[in-house]
């Protein structure tokens, strides 16, 4: 689909580098500068879950997974991150 670039980009192995809002963060071992973390309801409950970002809590920002647990979920992401619905499958 139109999105599979942004899905390509986000694919890979990431590594945790550090803490966010009391969650690990994760970043991306090769490639483009991807960080995976958690941003808390501070600027909205829709705005709240685990994020992929060029930057924690920065304005690029290509996924959204709208759950609250320890660690990133496998699957109910939304790419791009105001997509109406996730997306299935794995990521």
């Amino acid at each position: 689909g139109q999105h599979l670039p942004m899905v390509r980009t986000l694919l890979g192995d990431y590594v945790p580098c550090g803490f966010n809002q009391g969650k690990t963060v994760y970043q991306k071992r090769t490639g483009e500068s991807v960080f995976m973390y958690y941003w808390d309801a501070r600027d909205g409950d829709d705005l709240s879950g685990w994020w992929f970002g060029e930057a924690v809590g920065g304005t690029e920002v290509w996924g959204l997974a709208s759950t609250h647990g320890p660690s990133p979920p496998q699957t109910g992401w939304k790419i791009p991150w105001d997509a109406k619905m996730a997306q299935h499958g794995i990521l």
